[in-house]
């Protein structure tokens, strides 16, 4: 899946073509649907990726290699609180902060965002047996450990191991 089949608007394509991250935008859009994401929750992640794009402009990025995680989270932890660009209504920044980790993940697992390693935080022992003691106290089940892993710690990056070979583009 590509930018035209889910868009058709000339003025869309263009702003979604920009630099730096316009080359990446036809990936990412097959990446998205490769993950299972429904046509409708894709536009939204593309436009959203592509108010990114824009403020990766503003701050002088050039190409996709030069981008780093920090601008993901400067633009999420500056700019969307403070936003004042065109928007889509009350509820345009709704889920941006997803979209465009979800892209710096897309950049990670095609290699062109450095993996930098985290340092476990100085809790984690604490939180490891806190889950045992979830699993054999109180027996919940794998997924239900799961979502309190989630939902206790910090955000953390899911990379996936993505590579999209010329020929399945094509298809």
């Amino acid at each position: 899946m590509i930018l035209e089949d889910l868009f058709k608007e000339p003025s869309a394509m263009a702003r979604f073509r920009t630099t730096p991250l316009g080359p990446e935008m036809d990936d990412f859009c097959e990446w998205l649907h490769c993950q299972g994401f429904r046509r409708n929750v894709m536009r939204r992640r593309i436009w959203q990726v592509s108010h990114f794009n824009q403020y990766l402009q503003k701050v002088g990025i050039k190409d996709c290699r030069e981008v780093e995680r920090s601008h993901g989270e400067r633009f999420i932890l500056k700019h969307l609180p403070r936003c004042r660009c065109g928007g889509r209504g009350i509820f345009k920044h709704v889920d941006e902060p997803r979209s465009v980790r979800s892209f710096l993940n897309y950049l990670s697992g095609r290699g062109l965002l450095e993996v930098v390693a985290e340092a476990p935080p100085p809790y984690q022992a604490l939180f490891e047996e806190y889950l045992d003691y979830l699993k054999r106290e109180r027996n919940l089940a794998k997924q239900t450990l799961k979502t309190h892993r989630a939902n206790l710690m910090p955000y953390r990056v899911v990379y996936t191991n993505f590579q999209l070979s010329k020929s399945s583009r094509s298809s």
